[in-house]
């Protein structure tokens, strides 16, 4: 198995404890817990780091927007290209499923959030 440090680790404890069941704060306290275990004397300084122990905020954005990619997925025969191919299209490859969904990444899940390049979307989406 590998290693996974800091960020990839937090966000995998997370995943599996929003598998079962727990919420963004009883989430984050077993997150804590588990840091204090690991880190004693040192876990201020690993609790300050939030791609170690994110804060309340991420764990609900994280959560909520694992939620949306999930349902997104789950109807993808409806908007994927490739679940598309005897669709009558007329050359014309998207539709109001698509438009939808983006607008709604757009306004609930980033917030209308502007980015004006690609690093900076990437730590939007990451912090």
């Amino acid at each position: 198995m590998r290693a996974i440090t800091g960020e990839g680790r937090a966000i995998e404890t997370l995943t599996r404890l929003f598998e079962i069941g727990h919420s963004p704060t009883s989430a984050l306290a077993v997150l804590k817990n588990d840091l204090q275990a690991e880190y004693g004397e040192k876990y201020i300084y690993a609790s300050a780091d939030r791609a170690i122990c994110p804060d309340l905020q991420f764990c609900y954005w994280y959560r909520k927007f694992k939620t949306y990619l999930e349902k997104l997925y789950s109807r993808r025969e409806s908007w994927a290209l490739s679940f598309r191919e005897d669709a009558p299209t007329r050359g014309n490859n998207t539709n109001n499923y698509v438009e939808a969904a983006m607008r709604v990444l757009k306004d609930k899940i980033l917030q209308r959030t502007k980015t004006f390049n690609l690093p900076q979307l990437f730590d939007l989406l990451t912090s």
